[in-house]
């Protein structure tokens, strides 16, 4: 059982920069992607967040299910509504 309280909240659409991921460990392939997106944000000068969420990340895999370089995941930082796609 889970030591934490697990709530559903609706929340206004967010509209977000995403990179895909893949491989394990988490620890050192999330930082990666995201500073991969950073730098591709950067280049397109579209700022950086500043308030919450900071980034998003969103795992595809289960990692006990899936050999470590095919877990995949993708990393998503807010970026302001009317940034061209």
């Amino acid at each position: 059982m889970s030591q934490y309280e697990i709530k559903i909240k609706n929340v206004p659409a967010l509209r977000v920069a995403s990179l895909w991921g893949k491989g394990l460990p988490f620890a050192v392939t999330v930082p990666e992607a995201y500073e991969e997106l950073a730098a591709w944000m950067a280049k397109k000068s579209i700022p950086l967040p500043s308030g919450s969420p900071m980034g998003l990340a969103l795992y595809y895999d289960d990692p006990a299910s899936v050999p470590p370089e095919e877990v995949r995941f993708k990393v998503a930082m807010p970026v302001a509504a009317e940034t061209p796609e």
